[in-house]
């Protein structure tokens, strides 16, 4: 495995890849060794971004015209409440990650004292860092300092109202809110389709929450069993889109009183755990057992009857037992992403075959699904790139290369990363806009996991 070692690059060239940014000096809680992680890790995701006040550009930002200047150098950040300064630049001392999440075309973690980097297209903003600068190594997000963990999403659509690329990421709070930035189709403030936002925005709304999950147009949260979204809307938010529209602020699902787990990293659905360990999903594709535009929460027929955990793909989702195993997916499956060994779509469960011990953790991405194993390794089974060596779509799972120490995993749109015991981050699959983080810029996707410059 490549760069699984300490991180040795030069700050030098580190400033070269960040288009000349000045290095950043990190405080103690940052590094290794650092505060201790403040909150359980959150898969990536997407959002609505809506709030007030509206901060606007970090100081010095570069914007549209890419001058990709320290957003903190010069002008003094805004007052967060003591939350944190501007962007500060690219990564000098190693960071110890607390929580990652791929996303569209970028990656975004957390660490140790709260404080959050993200790397890769940078085009909506979403990077945080007060430019639309995209960067192949990582970038502190501007204001925050308080974050328990981040959820990046986002995706690329060809056809429709969502044409389009719609990216952005959203960090949950120690205060339990949320802040948001980049873009989710338009959503910005509490205005629909008003634009993008470089620097993190508070959503509207968003309060006591437990949990965020993201899909590509929308957004949920879990709060004291009840489930909140908002976006845009073909069922997805769980409530019909006539009596809806498409709304910017947190709108509460109808029915749900019980969740103890969300997911909706998928393209139009969303799906949650219930304490009784039932799962329900809700909107079109493949969430509602096959059924579209669905936007009342259906029972998934023959889930395990003990879920403890969901991933939402694109048009896919799996679940899994509380005693790690077994693991359970429906929806389409023409990569192999259902795990069954077959390319046979299914609106009902399937068991995922051939997994190599019990499931702490899963992660489902736009053709691909992973998990991580109780002994640290990770498989993945699928469309893509799968980290094991090869570009070749696997419908079974197999073992990513040398990783054997995972705590976490975060399947983006054709990239996935994952998070060890020692806080580092190593991801794998398309770099075309630097996602992977390593600073390489001439887009070469990695077959088998590298290390994040800084991680």
């Amino acid at each position: 495995m490549q760069g699984s070692g300490s991180w040795f690059l030069l700050a030098s060239l580190v400033s070269l890849a960040c288009g000349g940014r000045s290095a950043l000096e990190l405080s103690p809680n940052d590094s290794e060794g650092g505060a201790r992680s403040f909150g359980p890790s959150s898969a990536g995701g997407s959002l609505a971004l809506a709030g007030s006040p509206n901060r606007g550009t970090a100081p010095n930002s570069g914007g549209a015209s890419g001058t990709d200047a320290n957003p903190s150098a010069g002008t003094s950040a805004r007052s967060r409440g003591g939350r944190g300064s501007a962007g500060e630049g690219a990564v000098t001392p190693r960071l110890f990650a607390s929580s990652v999440s791929a996303g569209t075309d970028m990656t975004c973690a957390t660490v140790r004292g709260g404080r959050v980097w993200c790397w890769g297209s940078n085009d909506r903003g979403q990077l945080g860092d007060g430019t639309t600068r995209t960067s192949a190594v990582p970038v502190q997000v501007a204001y925050i300092d308080d974050a328990l963990t981040v959820t990046a999403g986002g995706t690329w659509t060809s056809g429709g109202m969502g044409a389009g690329l719609s990216a952005f990421a959203c960090a949950w709070l120690r205060d339990e809110t949320l802040d948001c930035w980049g873009n989710e189709f338009g959503w910005l403030a509490g205005d629909t389709f008003s634009g993008s936002s470089p620097v993190p925005q508070p959503v509207i709304g968003a309060a006591r929450v437990t949990s965020i999950a993201a899909g590509n147009w929308h957004l949920c949260t879990l709060s004291s069993g009840a489930v909140s979204c908002w976006g845009w809307n073909r069922g997805q938010l769980g409530q019909a889109e006539s009596s809806t529209g498409d709304p910017p602020e947190p709108v509460r699902v109808p029915g749900i009183t019980d969740a103890v787990a969300i997911s909706a990293h998928g393209s139009d659905f969303t799906c949650a755990v219930l304490a009784d360990a039932s799962v329900e999903c809700w909107g079109s594709e493949w969430g509602p057992s096959g059924l579209s535009d669905n936007p009342t929460p259906v029972t998934i027929p023959g889930v395990l009857a003990s879920a403890s955990g969901l991933a939402v793909g694109f048009t896919h989702a799996c679940a899994v037992s509380t005693a790690g195993s077994p693991v359970q997916c429906w929806g389409s499956n023409s990569h192999g992403e259902l795990g069954d060994g077959t390319a046979n779509a299914s609106s009902t469960p399937v068991t995922v075959q051939g997994l190599g011990g019990l499931v702490t953790g899963l992660a489902a991405g736009q053709q691909h699904t992973c998990a991580v194993l109780s002994d640290g390794y990770v498989q993945c089974w699928g469309g893509g790139v799968l980290g094991n060596g090869t570009v070749v779509n696997s419908p079974l799972p197999v073992t990513v290369n040398g990783i054997t120490d995972a705590v976490q995993v975060s399947a983006g749109y054709l990239h996935t990363c994952a998070r060890t015991t020692a806080g580092r981050i190593l991801c794998w699959g398309d770099n075309g806009y630097g996602q992977l983080g390593n600073g390489d810029t001439t887009g070469a996707t990695s077959p088998t996991p590298i290390a994040v410059t800084g991680f």
